[in-house]
C-alpha cells in the first residue's frame, strides 16, 4: 500500500484534476494515463480497468487523513512490472521493456561466463556499519583470478576497518582451500567436498539472476566502452555471505548500490562496486 498521489505521478500519471481524480463524495479515485482509465473506492476490492471489473487483493484505505492503494495492482494496470523484495520490504517497479533489457544482458553475462576458461575480475565494496551501537567505515577490495576449466582459483581481499587494513589470500584447487596465516605468513589448508568446490567456481564466475537484480538495475547510457549496469540493489548471496562472516549481526541494507561492468562484445563482467 502506497499514496495514491505519489505513485500515480511516478508512474506517469500527469499530476492535474484531468488525470488523477479525487471524489470525496463517494470516496473514489480514477487515474487516467495513455487512454488507460483506473478506478478504485476506498473501502471496496472491487475495481476496474477500462471498465472492465477487477478484484483486488486489498482495498484502498484512509489513514491518517491521506489515501493508499495497492501498489501492485495500479502499477500493472499500466503495463509495469512489479518486484516484491522480501528481505528489504522494497517494492520495485520497472518498465517491462527494461525489466526485459536488463535480463536479457545478465543472462547474456552468464552464458558467457560459463563457456569461459579462465577468468579475472576485481570488485569493491563500501559500508558504514553499525554494530553494537558503534559505527564504522567498512571498505573491501578483492581480486580474484578463476580457472574455471581446472577449477583453481585464487583470491586476494583486503579489509579496512577501525584504521586498520587486513589483508587475506586464498588459494583454492580440486578439494583444497589454502589460507595465508596473517601472523607467520605461512599457509594453511582444509579440504572441503570437490563437488561442493565446483559448483562455487561457477557462481563465482556468474552474476546472481533475479527479478530483483533485472527491475533494480538500469542500463548507463553514458558509458560508450562497457556495459555498466547500476541501481539501489545488493544481491542476497552477498547478504548471506556476510550474515555467516558476522554471525548474529541480522545484517540490514539501508541505502545499498550496486555497479557491475561488463565488456561491450564479450559481455563478460569486468568490474563490480557494491556501496
Amino acid at each position: 500500500m502506497l499514496p495514491f498521489r505519489e505513485v500515480s505521478v511516478n508512474l506517469g500519471v500527469p499530476n492535474d484534476d484531468n488525470h488523477i481524480i479525487w471524489n470525496g463524495k463517494d470516496r473514489s479515485i480514477v487515474l487516467k494515463k495513455d487512454g488507460i482509465n483506473v478506478s478504485l473506492k476506498i473501502g471496496s476490492k472491487k475495481a476496474t480497468i477500462n471498465s472492465v471489473e477487477q478484484t483486488l487483493d486489498v482495498e484502498p484505505i484512509l489513514h491518517n487523513g491521506s489515501t493508499y492503494i495497492p501498489a501492485r495492482f495500479v502499477s500493472q494496470a499500466f503495463g509495469k512490472k512489479v518486484v516484491w523484495d522480501q528481505a528489504s520490504n522494497s517494492v520495485l517497479i520497472r518498465e517491462e521493456s527494461e525489466f526485459n533489457k536488463v535480463k536479457s544482458i545478465l543472462e547474456k553475462s552468464n552464458a558467457a561466463s560459463n563457456s569461459a576458461n579462465n577468468m579475472k575480475c576485481t570488485y569493491s565494496m563500501d559500508m558504514d556499519m553499525t554494530a553494537a551501537g558503534q559505527k564504522s567505515n567498512v571498505k573491501i577490495s578483492c581480486d580474484m583470478e578463476i580457472d574455471i576449466k581446472n577449477s583453481i582459483s585464487y583470491t586476494k581481499i583486503v579489509m579496512n576497518m577501525l584504521g586498520m587494513s587486513i589483508p587475506t589470500e586464498q588459494y583454492t584447487a580440486g578439494n583444497k582451500v589454502y589460507t595465508q596465516d596473517l601472523l607467520s605468513g605461512g599457509w594453511n589448508y582444509i579440504e572441503i567436498d570437490s563437488e561442493l568446490y565446483k559448483n562455487q567456481i561457477t557462481q563465482q564466475a556468474s552474476l546472481e539472476l533475479s527479478e530483483k537484480m533485472y527491475a533494480g538495475l538500469t542500463v548507463d547510457t553514458s558509458s560508450k566502452n562497457d556495459i555498466v549496469l547500476k541501481g539501489n540493489v545488493y544481491m542476497d548471496s552477498l547478504t548471506n555471505q556476510l550474515n555467516q562472516t558476522l554471525t548474529g549481526s541480522g545484517i540490514e541494507y539501508d541505502t545499498p548500490y550496486m555497479e557491475i561492468t561488463l565488456d561491450k562484445d564479450t559481455y563478460l563482467p569486468k568490474k563490480e562496486k557494491w556501496i
